[in-house]
């Protein structure tokens, strides 16, 4: 293995010269993409956050020690992991709680290092990812209720000072993290999942990291690692000193193909990750009203330095109504989370918008998991067919309803689902599937399906609502949520 080498800011400046465009250049040349608090300062402020966050009551705080061989014999390291912690999904939690929506990502992990040899101890604030944001009815998995409940709470101004918003695709992944610090003349990577990250330097170092909760974490990573060895080494170096000049998060999304949600990912051989844009970890005084760098300006420098990104696009925000209603009505996709940027190119708010397609498709899954849980448990159990078909189509009305979606698209989804449910049903009765392949492998099954029964669900609609635009109202109340999938399944845009 050749020798890391860390590249000064000007030269790591120098690169993105060449390599994006001017106006963006400019912004970089000015120094405020670079950290400028030292290890002290660093170190200070994010033990005060982890001292403030110890004593909350709905903050859960998991320490690891890392595993020995990994830093050098001197030093002894410790990772910190804290998440809001709720019986069910967090929405509650952060809705009543200002200061949390300001101050807990969705990803927060802090490092403390002891050294033996001079008895010192620091910490870093290594992992802080996107904030909690939100969306409307449909657009939250999880959410509840819906009277009066307003978006808004989570920018960081009125939405009305936007100047343009930028729009990035939702991959329906897993979220993944990872940041790279300089230690002792080598570069160590923190990767890992919502909630739980590790650090490593080495590929096998990552199995190290056993314990069950890791799972999510090490296959990212795994990916990272095998995406990063992959580039030219020089650009992985130029990479790692950006990470350390910066002291960055990369938020990114992770889509395996062993473990699918609504989009079908088999064309995918392999675990992939695709970036989405770049979060501070100073928590540095201030640090509270910091949301993300823009994705556009984000994605633009991860892809000088070789990541793969997401893609976006950029829009006025007078245009907002019309991209909403092409976001809602789109097939095949999960949706689009939007970007909220001022004049000054900060970003004040996020805002989730999803498909009619993926909403209705989640629902008949979670449905179809319900009805077939004993199955899991037994593969001799009988998929309970009638009560599912009734419970499926009750939850597509109540979608029909928020959505203000028309009659015939309405009849549709429920003689799809119906239809699927039947398949379904034989298919388990006939061996031809295990019950596990409908957990795990839902996009697989349900396009099993389509083909076998020459259908589509390509469903137009002539009508539906955009609630939460603004010029929308508010209904009265949502249906009840589904069950979440593993980790919460809030993905990397959270």
């Amino acid at each position: 293995m050749t020798m890391a080498v860390l590249f000064s800011q000007e030269q790591l400046l120098g690169q993105l010269e060449t390599t994006v465009e001017r106006t963006l250049y400019a912004g970089l040349a000015q120094g405020s993409i670079f950290s400028n608090l030292s290890e002290e300062e660093r170190s200070e402020n994010a033990q005060k956050w982890l001292s403030w966050t110890l004593g909350q009551k709905n903050l859960k705080a998991a320490t690891f020690k890392v595993p020995t061989g990994i830093l050098p014999e001197h030093l002894e390291g410790e990772l910190t992991d804290v998440r809001v912690f709720s019986r069910g999904p967090d929405d509650k939690v952060y809705d009543q709680n200002p200061l949390f929506r300001k101050r807990v990502a969705r990803g927060n992990c802090v490092l403390e290092i002891r050294n033996r040899k001079d008895h010192s101890t620091r910490a870093d604030g290594v992992i802080f990812a996107l904030k909690k944001f939100t969306g409307g009815l449909g657009d939250d998995d999880d959410r509840e209720i819906g009277d009066g409940f307003k978006y808004e709470k989570y920018f960081n101004q009125p939405i009305e000072n936007a100047e343009r918003v930028i729009c990035t695709r939702k991959m329906n992944g897993e979220a993944a993290h990872f940041a790279v610090r300089w230690m002792e003349d080598d570069f160590y990577i923190i990767a890992g999942s919502k909630n739980v990250h590790l650090l490593f330097r080495k590929r096998e170092e990552i199995e190290l990291y056993g314990e069950p909760r890791f799972q999510v974490a090490r296959d990212v990573a795994r990916t990272c690692f095998d995406e990063l060895q992959a580039m030219k080494e020089e650009l992985r170096w130029r990479l790692f000193s950006f990470f350390h000049h910066t002291k960055f998060t990369a938020v990114l999304e992770i889509l395996l193909p062993h473990y699918q949600h609504v989009e079908n990912l088999s064309s995918y051989a392999e675990p992939a990750l695709y970036f989405i844009s770049w979060s501070k970890t100073d928590f540095a005084e201030g640090y509270e009203e910091d949301i993300c760098v823009p994705p556009d300006m984000g994605q633009k420098v991860a892809a000088a330095f070789g990541l793969r990104t997401t893609g976006f696009e950029s829009i006025l925000h007078k245009d907002l109504k019309a991209k909403l209603i092409q976001i809602r009505t789109a097939h095949g996709t999960e949706g689009q989370v939007l970007y909220f940027v001022d004049k000054d190119q900060k970003v004040i708010g996020l805002l989730k918008k999803k498909t009619i397609w993926y909403i209705i498709l989640r629902a008949i899954r979670e449905k179809a998991k319900n009805g077939a849980s004993k199955l899991r448990r037994n593969e001799s159990s009988q998929f309970d067919l009638a009560d599912t078909q009734i419970r499926t189509c009750k939850r597509i009305r109540e979608i029909k309803r928020w959505l203000g979606l028309d009659e015939k698209a309405t009849a549709e989804w429920q003689d799809l689902a119906t239809g699927f449910l039947k398949w379904l049903a034989h298919m388990f009765k006939s061996k031809a599937i295990k019950s596990e392949e409908l957990f795990s492998l839902y996009p697989v099954v349900w396009a099993n399906y389509l083909k076998s029964a020459g259908r589509t669900d390509k469903i137009g609609v002539t009508s539906c609502s955009l609630i939460d635009d603004p010029d929308e109202p508010h209904p009265e109340a949502a249906p009840q949520p589904e069950p979440t999938d593993r980790d919460g399944h809030d993905q990397g845009h959270s």
